[in-house]
């Protein structure tokens, strides 16, 4: 069962930018995307991820997630509903402010979403249950096998909240009774290659 494998935040956003009922986003965009998640996955593996009460352990399985335009489209397809509206598969996060670009709304999404290991605290065991759903926008983000991420973003002139970010995972995470990630030494859990070396950058698996 999947807590999650879509991702939704609604924000404020001044138009100023090119977000519109179908926005392409940018090479710069999607690099921004894959960076903030690799970057705090390696942060994660190296145990320097703050918990509600410490830091999270070393993990020996956290891959590098990829940017994923198949992702982005699911994800854009279902930013251009325009709906606020939480399910299943889909958390919402909104947030009061004006922004103007596209990089600067996908931040404050991003670090929203990170910030809820301190705020909610995750288990000690990092077992996603049926009854603890949260942090599960931090868990999707940190979910060690999950490869690939795309977004999209919607400006929707007539809601409340016109600007819509939403983000598809694959694999999605949150499968209950699972593991965040395994704990243990940074990057004991990659693939090794012809040489016996791990696959290993930055404290992240790689798949090449």
């Amino acid at each position: 069962m999947y807590f999650l494998s879509f991702l939704l935040i609604t924000v404020i956003i001044s138009q100023n930018n090119i977000i519109n009922p179908i926005h392409a986003l940018s090479a710069g965009d999607q690099k921004f995307i894959q960076d903030t998640h690799n970057w705090r996955r390696s942060q994660l593996a190296g145990g320097k991820t703050h918990n509600m009460t410490g830091f999270l352990p070393t993990a020996k399985n956290m891959w590098t997630i990829l940017y994923c335009p198949t992702c982005e489209a699911s994800a854009q397809a279902r930013s251009d509903m325009c709906l606020v509206a939480n399910n299943e598969t889909e958390i919402g996060c909104f947030l009061g402010w004006n922004e103007t670009y596209t990089v600067k709304a996908f931040k404050t999404c991003l670090d929203n979403w990170w910030t809820e290991a301190i705020e909610y605290g995750v288990p000690t065991n990092l077992i996603m249950t049926t009854t603890g759903r949260y942090p599960i926008r931090f868990s999707q983000m940190a979910w060690a096998n999950t490869l690939r991420v795309g977004c999209g973003i919607t400006y929707c002139p007539n809601s409340m909240y016109p600007t819509h970010v939403f983000c598809k995972y694959n694999l999605p995470g949150n499968n209950a009774n699972e593991k965040i990630y395994e704990p243990g030494p940074v990057c004991s859990g990659c693939p090794v290659d012809i040489n016996g070396q791990l696959k290993c950058q930055y404290g992240l698996c790689t798949e090449f």
